[in-house]
């Protein structure tokens, strides 16, 4: 009985909601491009007062609206389908284009974007389209390889506005919980996007959101014998929900809190305590024993209008505090940490310029745990950043003047140990960092973008040093280039 008034609650505000007249204005999001996002980055810090959550991404179209000059918008231009500006109606753009990679020999192949989406009322639905052999060459594609040529769904959603301030969102886009321009250390754009489903409710002040999704199944152990027996290795379903508050404390500076949780295990199904938007995971780890891997972020920015910009990004795997008496915990168990940090310059060298110093730590068995199907991993990549056991000094700059081109230069500095993303824990606090065989290296990567008319090209190229234990010094060389000609096929309204 009781459910049965609750279906028909629900079915009464559904039907209320549909029959209110009153439209908002929905937009898409402007898919996490590092080109693209560097015109933004250099607009936001050059603006008097923010209004945009920037360590929140992907920025919907119309969050954006108010940065946009002749620049960005001639790349927006050439990315996604025509906007439409009416209540209703489908656009859809067709990139036919080829891509050479020299990696690990030279290889052609034409490559295909369809990027479409449709507005009805309050609702926008999203397909983006990827199609070339180029992304069987992606040794950490999980995808079917075997193939003239391989696919994904880059973009794949529907948004829903109840309201000016809350949406609704089911499907699939990439998310970036932290820096913009680098990979955030609790949610990133590294992985495939994946699917999930949730809301966002704003303020002028203040932005919730939560989200659930369903993670890929993988062949797992547990090395505590926990959810599965130690020593068998059994199929288990995986599970990971999110929720995250921004706060403008003032115009100048924000604060971002996320937390997650990632669970799993044989014939695993849902847990309510998990997808309690407003729970707080770990008491119901604790209170409730559901096994789960739990993990937290803050972020703050702070910026001086025209002159410069911070970013801190600070990821929470395992925190080990004594609360054993007699037994000092930290110095049996290693923490479990990341840390980012980024100074962004406009027009440092030049007019139209943003340049930036960022710093990367993550430490040694950060994202994993004594279950790997807990690991903060979706298929092959990592959730967050791609790498552990990792620290990194990077310079970047990018001029940003001309509408018809662009170019970044990046020099990183780095060092990582052998661990992987895909092992379980190694449960010892006396390890050295960098852990185990330590590499050394040195990366230059350069991009150079253009556009004229309805044709676009992009040349990027690698070159990095590196050296391990025995100092053997290694190069590694390499180059990608596409041109791509898009057009409207057409916008019905």
């Amino acid at each position: 009985m009781k459910l049965s008034r609750l279906k028909r609650l629900l079915l009464f505000v559904i039907v209320l909601q549909l029959s209110l007249p009153t439209t908002y204005a929905v937009s898409r999001y402007l898919t996490i491009d590092r080109q693209l996002y560097r015109h933004y980055e250099y607009q936001f810090i050059m603006t008097d007062s923010l209004s945009i959550f920037i360590m929140n991404q992907p920025y919907t179209e119309a969050q954006l609206s108010q940065y946009a000059n002749d620049h960005s918008s001639k790349k927006i231009a050439s990315y996604r389908a025509s906007r439409i500006d009416s209540e209703d109606g489908i656009s859809i753009l067709v990139k036919p284009g080829w891509q050479i990679n020299s990696d690990p020999e030279l290889i052609s192949n034409p490559s295909t974007t369809i990027d479409g989406y449709f507005k009805i009322g309050d609702m926008i639905g999203v397909n983006r389209l990827y199609a070339s052999k180029q992304i069987a060459l992606d040794p950490d594609f999980h995808g079917d390889k075997s193939k003239s040529f391989s696919a994904y769904m880059q973009d794949a959603y529907v948004r829903y506005s109840a309201s000016p301030k809350l949406s609704f969102f089911g499907g699939r886009t990439a998310r970036n919980y932290g820096i913009p321009n680098e990979y955030g250390l609790f949610l990133s754009d590294n992985p495939y996007p994946y699917d999930h489903f949730g809301f966002s409710a704003a303020s002028d002040k203040f932005q919730f959101s939560w989200y659930f999704g369903r993670l890929n199944n993988m062949q797992g152990i547990d090395a505590q014998g926990v959810t599965i027996p130690m020593g068998e290795t059994q199929t288990v379903q995986r599970y990971m929900a999110f929720q995250r508050l921004d706060w403008k404390i003032n115009k100048r500076l924000q604060l971002g809190l996320s937390e997650a949780t990632l669970y799993g295990g044989p014939n695993q199904v849902p847990v309510a305590a998990y997808v309690n938007p407003l729970n707080f995971y770990y008491l119901s780890q604790r209170n409730q024993r559901v096994q789960m891997n739990g993990s937290w972020q803050v972020n703050l920015f702070y910026y001086v209008p025209q002159k410069w910009a911070c970013y801190l990004d600070f990821y929470i795997d395992d925190f080990i505090i004594n609360n054993e008496p007699g037994v000092i915990a930290r110095d049996i168990h290693p923490d479990r940490l990341a840390i980012m940090s980024k100074i962004s310059v406009p027009d440092l060298w030049m007019e139209q310029t943003l340049s930036s110093l960022r710093y990367v730590r993550v430490w040694n068995e950060t994202y994993v745990t004594w279950r790997s199907f807990e690991n903060w991993v979706y298929f092959n990549k990592g959730l967050g950043f791609p790498e552990r056991s990792y620290e990194g000094l990077k310079l970047e700059s990018s001029y940003l003047g001309s509408e018809w081109w662009q170019v970044t230069l990046s020099v990183e500095g780095w060092r990582k140990g052998d661990r992987s993303l895909f092992t379980i824990v190694i449960d010892s606090s006396d390890a050295f960092f960098p852990a185990g065989h330590v590499t050394k290296g040195l990366s230059t990567i350069g991009n150079i973008q253009c556009f004229y008319k309805r044709f676009d090209l992009e040349l990027e190229f690698m070159v990095e040093l590196f050296s391990s234990e025995s100092n053997e010094t290694m190069s590694n060389i390499g180059f990608n280039l596409g041109v791509n000609y898009g057009f409207n096929v057409g916008v019905m309204k």
